[in-house]
């Protein structure tokens, strides 16, 4: 199959910025809180936001494709400290459990009532690029009837130490003010499907190309830079990125307003 792969609604979190959240196409923002953690809750919320009115049909088939860099470096972090206090006696179980780069998207996925295929993309600086592209293949090639893509990274007292500081949104800079937190999320999550997928909803606009290429770059540890970058492309409506993951991939997204 070669189906034509829409953007139906987006949204973009940053909690460094005032105001913290950006979109279009999606529901009204509800805040909600579940017994986990602030990130979890936040990225809850916006895909909450981005799926509202998607059938349970939809949903219960629909897959999420998301690209980190640091994954669960936060609560591996968090976890290494819990087991180096008071000699190693009470290493944290809560923060055990979520050392493992999906955990943030499985939460997602049970959350929202997913069932489809659940991917996490560590591809350096394209991370989020290369997840949305991966995206697009599985609508694309009718394997799944939605998808969420995008990316999300969580950082404390900023960047690890060799990490590059991620790419801030053009859009951003221009309507936001800086504030500074002792976490920062950033999440930008896409709602991709068919062209005759929600027939309550027209698409914002449609992907002409989405593919993947190599490089000859080598430069890892470097924050994913594709996330400002999608911001950038989604915020117009329309235009072209690539991005290098400097870790031997390269991303190619161009996005048509309809």
């Amino acid at each position: 199959m070669n189906t034509p792969v829409c953007l139906y609604a987006w949204v973009s979190l940053d909690t460094d910025r005032i105001p913290p959240v950006l979109g279009c196409g999606g529901g009204t923002w509800q805040s909600i809180e579940r017994p986990t953690t602030k990130a979890s809750n936040l990225a809850c919320d916006a895909a909450q936001a981005l799926m509202a009115g998607v059938t349970p049909t939809l949903r219960d088939n629909s897959g999420l494709f998301i690209g980190s860099t640091t994954g669960s470096l936060h609560d591996d972090l968090e976890f290494d400290n819990s087991r180096a206090a008071d000699g190693g006696q009470y290493p944290s179980p809560n923060a055990f459990r979520r050392t493992l780069p999906s955990t943030l998207a499985t939460e997602l996925t049970m959350d929202l009532g997913l069932h489809g295929p659940v991917v996490v993309y560590a591809a350096g600086a394209a991370s989020a690029a290369v997840a949305c592209v991966r995206g697009a293949e599985y609508v694309r090639r009718g394997m799944v009837p939605m998808a969420i893509v995008g990316g999300m990274e969580i950082w404390t007292d900023g960047p690890p130490a060799g990490l590059a500081e991620p790419g801030v949104p053009a859009e951003a800079i221009a309507s936001t003010q800086r504030r500074a937190t002792d976490e920062r999320c950033q999440i930008v999550l896409a709602l991709i499907g068919p062209a005759d997928s929600r027939g309550d909803q027209r698409p914002i606009g449609k992907f002409t190309q989405a593919r993947l290429g190599g490089s000859d770059i080598h430069a890892p540890r470097q924050a994913d830079r594709s996330l400002g970058l999608l911001v950038d492309l989604l915020a117009a409506g329309q235009g072209q990125m690539v991005v290098d993951g400097a870790v031997g991939i390269k991303a190619w997204l161009e996005l048509q307003r309809l």
